[in-house]
């Protein structure tokens, strides 16, 4: 993905921060945000099951799929060990290249919407 394509990715509305491991300054941590992206699959998973229960601001976890059929990047998103569907293909290369690579990445959701458009429905 070119450059101009990650920064379209990111205009959408968004669904989790996803964060780095904690980077050190002059004997200071702090996160940074490295991604925020809406959830793909929603509908398909345990979504609407948890819809009542979820919210802003709950870690989630992330899972590397490498043996994925349909996409050799794919990442799963759970939360409180239930899964709610993938990061989006357009978004998910540098996370899944860090997630290699052993790197902590920590991720949490942002909101929700009552959007009819499952991808629109957890930012």
């Amino acid at each position: 993905m070119d450059r101009r394509g990650f920064l379209k990715s990111l205009a959408g509305l968004p669904l989790v921060f996803i964060y780095p491991w904690r980077l050190t300054a002059r004997g200071t941590s702090q996160s940074v945000i490295l991604l925020e992206t809406r959830l793909a699959g929603f509908q398909y998973y345990n979504g609407e099951k948890l819809w009542d229960a979820l919210k802003p601001g709950q870690p989630i976890f992330l899972k590397r799929q490498p043996h994925n059929p349909y996409d050799e990047k794919a990442i799963e998103i759970y939360w409180q060990g239930q899964k709610l569907g993938y990061m989006p293909r357009a978004d998910n290369v540098v996370i899944a290249n860090l997630m290699d690579q052993q790197k902590e990445i920590r991720a949490f959701t942002k909101s929700k919407n009552q959007s009819p458009n499952p991808w629109e429905r957890v930012v």
